[in-house]
């Protein structure tokens, strides 16, 4: 056995006490210090979420609906009506009349993407506050459609009703059995934290001690191989991508799903949007989720006290930047 790997397998003998206390020295931190405690700081419920929302926006490619195709840009709305690749243009300050009166959503999109590009109203709610708001409201999928990123590893929508029980033409109860589907296939990788912890603040670099952690963790990994270690970051994908396993027109209610970076904590997770109709006014509730939270509070069995660790609108959480696409 080579020196190096002497001193690596030494190293990662260490895991278990050194990242001991430093995993009780980031915990600490990551509760009382980063959120308006000792630290200062500040959270979800306090922050001006708008602009971060709005900073790495970008409307989503092609929007299908039967036999149309829908692209929603800065300028205008652009119909390719047979899905030949014949794109035409209508810009935002013509009047919706020059719209085609076939096929029935375009007008529809043309005035919601108008609105959504001139001026988003978002607001912000708790998880269940957020599926109470779109159950009182007029849905949107078109326009919540042109609000979804792209989505680099698509999944079959069988696949994720396999994974979570539910299919994802459902989108409340889905968030829930993406949930469930993540505590019985997989569990929050404290192996690979403690040792990155180790490497970015005990060694500084020196090795890569992730590296024997890491694996694949897509959904037909996590199905096949009883329980897969997750980073937060690998759960948030996989919670867009099953989200976006179905067209918004096909999901009720339609949902956008997107991932947040708190860069104090090293941590990502979740959020969902919609597109509404609330009277005149078109809408933009959003909502915050942390299935890292949801699946580690079952892992460690603590439940019963922590609650579900699901719903992440609160005062635990702050953001950096939010992304849509994956």
């Amino acid at each position: 056995m080579t020196r190096d790997r002497i001193t690596r397998r030494r190293l990662l003998g260490t895991l278990g006490i050194g990242g001991l206390a430093l995993g009780s020295a980031k915990a600490i931190d990551n509760v009382v210090l980063g959120y308006g405690g000792v630290g200062g700081g500040t959270n979800l419920r306090e922050q001006d979420l708008d602009p971060l929302l709005a900073e790495h926006r970008a409307f989503g490619g092609r929007i299908g609906d039967g036999g149309t195709a829908y692209h929603v840009g800065e300028d205008g709305l652009w119909i390719d009506r047979s899905r030949t690749g014949d794109w035409r243009q209508y810009p935002f300050d013509a009047r919706p009349e020059s719209l085609p009166s076939t096929p029935a959503g375009a007008r529809a999109l043309f005035r919601d993407a108008a609105a959504l590009v001139a001026e988003t109203s978002y607001e912000y709610h708790s998880l269940d506050g957020f599926f109470d708001r779109l159950a009182e409201t007029t849905p949107r999928p078109l326009a919540t459609a042109a609000l979804r990123g792209s989505v680099s590893e698509t999944v079959a929508p069988a696949v994720v009703e396999r994974f979570g029980g539910i299919p994802p033409t459902d989108g409340e109860r889905l968030v829930e059995g993406l949930k469930t589907g993540f505590r019985e296939h997989g569990h929050y990788d404290v192996s690979r934290y403690v040792a990155g912890s180790v490497q970015d603040n005990v060694i500084r670099g020196a090795m890569d001690l992730r590296e024997p952690f890491e694996g694949p963790t897509d959904f037909g990994t996590l199905l096949e191989e009883g329980s897969t270690g997750l980073f937060c970051y690998e759960l948030a994908y996989r919670a867009i991508e099953a989200i976006h396993s179905v067209s918004a027109t096909e999901q009720s209610p339609p949902l956008a799903g997107f991932w947040v970076r708190d860069r104090r904590h090293k941590h990502v997770y979740n959020g969902l949007a919609s597109v509404v109709r609330d009277g005149d006014e078109l809408r933009v509730p959003v909502t915050f989720l942390d299935y890292t939270d949801s699946t580690l509070y079952d892992d460690l069995r603590v439940r019963r006290v922590a609650g579900e660790g699901l719903c992440a609108y609160d005062r635990g959480h702050r953001a950096d930047e939010v992304y849509w696409d994956v």
